[in-house]
């Protein structure tokens, strides 16, 4: 376990995504020129970011997650779209399945909200990041060419607590199987 010399763990709460539809999205996008693509074995779908928690509440976040209440159902990921920011340009995958995405997120966020995380108003759109860029480095026309490599469906039978090494690598710390 790596922590800061504070005794600060940066972790999220995420969708994985089975290897094989991670190394189609993951070559699809480093086909991208000027893109930075996110690695095969780091994509996910984000549920909820922590930011920097105290390892004292490692185990008050285990058990808040421990209790989320969802069966497995289907994802679906259908194109790709572009988050247009002034520093970076991040190109996603779109998540067909929203619904069944946003309310294990509304899951995870009650459970954590009563631990006093507070995740801000910001509205959570579900979606894979497959890698940034510097506006002026890429062409957004390069979506369409990989727009329709971005079809791929599986069925989320868990969801993860992941910690965040800093080097865009990132750590299962525990695994939630999905279950009513």
């Amino acid at each position: 376990m790596s922590a800061d010399e504070d005794g600060l763990i940066r972790l999220f709460v995420g969708l994985p995504l089975p290897h094989d539809g991670a190394v189609k999205m993951s070559q699809a996008a480093r086909g991208v020129a000027g893109l930075q693509a996110v690695a095969a074995d780091d994509l996910h779908i984000t549920l909820r970011y922590l930011g920097d928690v105290e390892r004292t509440r490692l185990d008050a976040v285990d058990d808040a997650l421990a209790r989320v209440r969802k069966k497995p159902f289907t994802v679906g990921v259908a194109g790709c779209g572009v988050f247009e920011q002034a520093e970076e340009d991040i190109l996603y995958a779109r998540i067909e399945s929203v619904r069944q995405v946003t309310d294990l997120c509304a899951l995870v966020t009650d459970r954590l909200g009563a631990l006093d995380f507070d995740f801000g108003p910001r509205p959570f759109v579900p979606h894979i990041t497959l890698g940034r860029a510097r506006p002026a480095s890429w062409s957004p026309k390069s979506l369409k060419i990989i727009d329709k490599s971005m079809r791929y469906s599986w069925v989320a039978e868990a969801f993860m607590l992941y910690e965040s090494g800093g080097a865009g690598r990132y750590r299962v710390r525990a695994v939630y199987p999905l279950r009513s």
